[in-house]
C-alpha cells in the first residue's frame, strides 16, 4: 500500500498484547542513503523500527508489544541515522544541470518495505502558473544530500518530443488537396 508520510503521522500505536495504544506517531525516521524509513518516531522520544511493525490498519498500527519501541542509545543502526537529523520535507529539488524544480512538499511511502516511492514537489511561483505540483518518481532520483535533490534532466522529454517533430500522418486529409486545405466542393 502507498502512503504520504502525513498519513503516517498521529496514528495509533496498538500493542497487540495489551489490546491498548500505547503511543501515537510523531515524524519519521528517514535514512537519506537509501531513501527508507527506518522507524517512526513514537510521542517525540520513543522509536518504531519498521520491521517492528505487524501491521497498518485503518485503526492505526499494530505492534506485538510495546517492548519493542526503541529509546536513542539502544540501537547503534538506529543512532546512526538519527545523528544525521535528516528531514525531506522542505529540501529543495533540482535537475543535474541546476535547473530549480521547487521544494519537497510531501512523499509517498510504500509500506510492504518502507522505501520513499514518489516526492510532491511545490514549484516555485512563476512555474506553479503552469503546475502547482510536480510528482517525482524514486527512478528519477539520481542523488539526495543535506540540502537538496537532485532529480534527472528532461533529457528523455525533449527526446520524445523530438521524435513527435518528426511523425508523419499515415492518413489523408480529405479537405486538404494538393497541401492545400479547401472547403470547395469538386466537381
Amino acid at each position: 500500500m502507498i502512503l504520504s508520510q502525513e498519513r503516517l503521522v498521529g496514528l495509533p500505536v496498538i500493542d497487540l498484547g495489551l489490546e491498548a495504544v500505547v503511543g501515537q506517531t510523531t515524524g519519521v525516521v528517514i535514512d537519506p542513503d537509501d531513501l527508507k524509513i527506518v522507524a517512526l518516531e513514537i510521542n517525540g522520544a520513543k522509536f518504531l523500527q519498521v520491521e517492528n511493525i505487524r501491521e497498518i490498519v485503518a485503526e492505526g498500527i499494530a505492534i506485538n508489544s510495546e517492548e519493542v519501541l526503541a529509546m536513542r542509545g539502544e540501537s547503534v543502526r538506529l543512532d546512526k541515522v538519527l545523528e544525521l537529523d535528516f528531514s525531506l520535507i522542505g529540501h529543495k529539488v533540482m535537475t543535474k544541470k541546476g535547473t530549480n524544480l521547487g521544494k519537497v512538499l510531501e512523499f509517498m511511502i510504500n509500506t510492504e518495505n518502507f522505501l520513499i516511492q514518489q516526492i510532491v514537489v511545490k514549484r516555485p511561483p512563476l512555474k506553479a502558473l503552469v503546475d502547482a505540483e510536480l510528482v517525482i518518481g524514486r527512478s528519477e532520483i539520481t542523488e539526495v544530500d543535506d540540502e537538496k535533490v537532485i532529480v534527472k534532466d528532461e533529457e528523455r522529454k525533449i527526446r520524445e518530443k523530438a521524435r513527435t517533430e518528426d511523425f508523419v500522418p499515415n492518413f489523408v486529409n480529405p479537405f486538404r488537396q494538393n497541401g492545400v486545405f479547401s472547403l470547395e466542393k469538386e466537381e
